[in-house]
Formats: C-alpha cells, structure tokens, sequence
C-alpha cells in the first residue's frame, strides 16, 4: 500500500507529461499547417538542400518569434540526426503528403514531389472554397428558418393569440398554432440539439466507414453527398499524383488507404477486395 501510495506522485507526473506532450505535438501541427504551402513553395523556389533550407527557415521564424518556431526547428532537428525528409515531416505534415514525398524522396525528385502537393493543395483549397460558397446561403436560409420557428413566430402567436377566435380557424391555421405552441415550449430543448446534431455529423462525416447506413446518407443527405463528391474529386487527385510514383494501381490505392481517413479508406480498400 505504501508503495502503491510512493508511486502515485510518479504515475500523476508522467501522465502530466504524456498529456502535455500531446498538446504541444498537436500546436506544431496546427502551426505548421498555416504555414506550411508557403514553406513547400519556398524550398522549392530557393535552391538548397532541404535541411539547410529547413535551418535557414527555422532562425528565420525564432528571430521573428513565430509561433511556428518549434514546428520547423524540429523538422530541421530531425534531418540533423539523419532522418529522411518525409521522416522530418512525419510529425507536422498529413499522412496523405508524407507517402508522396517518401515515394518522390526514393526516386530523387523530392522538388518534384512537393511541387505536385503544392498543386494538388492548391486545388482542393479552391474546391473547398466553392463548396462553402454553395452551402453558405442554404445555412443563411435554415438559420433563419429556425430562428423564426422557435423565437419569432411563437412570440407572435403569444401576442396575437388572446385576439384570435380559435373555433373559426382553419385546418391550416390550427396546425401553425398547434406547432407555434409546441416550439415556443421546446425550444431551449431543440435549439441545442440542432445544434449537437449538426456538430455531430459535421465530426462524423470523415470517421464514419461506409457502411450500408452511410451509404444511404451519402445518396440522399444533402451534406453527406456533397462530402462524397468533394472527397471523390480529391481522391480522384491524389490517385492520379501517387501513380506518378507508384506506377501500379493496386500498390497505390493501398498507400492512399493507409494515409485515408477511415471514410475515404473504405472505398481503396473496397477496390482491393474485389
């Protein structure tokens, strides 16, 4: 018991510090990634080596307190103990870019490799544009619409309701009165959970595999099937990059499964199977 009690000190630090570890691992990931085209497209245009680019980035960044500092001096800190460059990258960088540039790092056409993901990025970054664009005026409209179903026209019904002589009205009317009454006693209780429900689908809608149940909501949700079709375009694009390296389909699509989310990687996996 004493030494159970000795030892609780010891495990609560090394918690602490695992728990630590990976906040700091996640920071460097989200710093990275707001720089991390600028960062590609700039090793590119200078000419060095990668590790003496990365050095020369890192001071860089640390002179100008940055808060990405840390993310690049560990890329550089990595190739110095003789990690390869997609080895460096492997703690900042997504999975999906890391296999290419290990595939165009063993073929030494590592300017090649990060001047596809630089393309490629650029592209998905422009779909991904247009497709917030042709949500957000359907999000405009269903806020609205919700806003005034379980605010406004309660409140109205409210006023107007003393006034109104309920045994003259119609079928129409006595069901907007019946639904004005219904959301003006429940929505404390709808609002958050139209707002836990679209959360949860917007989490879920990379990690969900396709099952049977997906499937049906990727032909039929609306949002479920305009993911399908933005990542079936980015598939599309990572396929056609990753042959460039790895000439053989089946040998491609299992790099791209292993570097999917578990969504996308249902469907290589799919293709393997069959």
């Amino acid at each position: 018991m004493a030494e159970q009690t000795r030892q609780s000190p010891s495990s609560r630090k090394s918690q602490s510090h695992s728990f630590s570890a990976s906040v700091d691992a996640w920071n460097q990931r989200r710093y990275f990634e707001a720089i991390r085209l600028d960062f590609y497209q700039d090793y590119i245009d200078s000419g060095l080596m990668f590790r003496e680019f990365a050095q020369a980035r890192a001071e860089q960044l640390q002179r100008r307190k940055h808060a990405a500092t840390a993310a690049v001096q560990g890329v550089f800190l990595r190739l110095r103990a003789g990690r390869t460059v997609a080895e460096a990258l492997k703690e900042v960088a997504p999975s999906s870019e890391i296999a290419l540039i290990a595939a165009y790092e063993k073929d030494n056409r590592l300017n090649e490799g990060f001047t596809q993901i630089v393309r490629m990025v650029t592209e998905e970054k422009q779909l991904r544009s247009d497709v917030m664009g042709l949500l957000r005026k359907p999000a405009i409209y269903i806020a609205l619409a919700v806003t005034m179903l379980t605010l406004m026209v309660p409140s109205l019904v409210d006023t107007l309701g003393p006034l109104l002589d309920r045994a003259r009205l119609t079928t129409d009317q006595r069901v907007l009165l019946a639904l004005s009454d219904f959301m003006a006693a429940y929505a404390m209780v709808l609002i958050p959970g139209l707002i836990g429900l679209f959360v949860a689908t917007i989490v879920t809608l990379p990690l969900w595999r396709p099952d049977a149940a997906r499937k049906l909501l990727d032909r039929h949700s609306p949002v479920h099937k305009m993911y399908r079709d933005y990542q079936a375009a980015t598939f599309l694009k990572v396929l056609a990059v990753q042959l460039t390296v790895t000439p053989q389909l089946d040998r491609a699509l299992a790099v791209i499964a292993r570097n999917s989310t578990p969504w996308m990687r249902g469907y290589p996996e799919g293709i393997l199977r069959r």
